[in-house]
């Protein structure tokens, strides 16, 4: 009996996780907006403030200047030196460290 209930613990196990696991990637897209649209590493702050001043793409990106970008409450020089370095043409000497 114990080898039984052990394998419906597995069970109810295993569909608890894939439910949290579904719940997990529908809580990233709304935390973190148009993610798939920037660099890897750039977090949720950044990736809010980003959707909030209407950024939705490396294009759109390139159009604002760092001081505009910095300005963003959630945007920073982590931020910053992540999408300016993922921009064709751009070396990480290219963003200015603003402290």
């Amino acid at each position: 009996m114990p080898q039984a209930m052990s394998g419906k613990a597995e069970d109810t196990s295993s569909v608890l996780t894939s439910a949290r696991m579904t719940n997990m990637s529908a809580d990233r897209t709304r935390t973190h907006p148009n993610e798939a649209a920037f660099p890897k590493g750039l977090g949720g702050p950044a990736l809010r403030a980003l959707a909030n001043a209407g950024i939705g793409s490396m294009a759109d990106v390139a159009r604002w200047s760092d001081a505009d970008l910095i300005a963003l409450h959630g945007f920073g020089p982590r931020g910053l030196r992540i999408v300016r370095d993922a921009l064709p043409g751009a070396s990480p000497a290219s963003v200015q460290r603003l402290h």
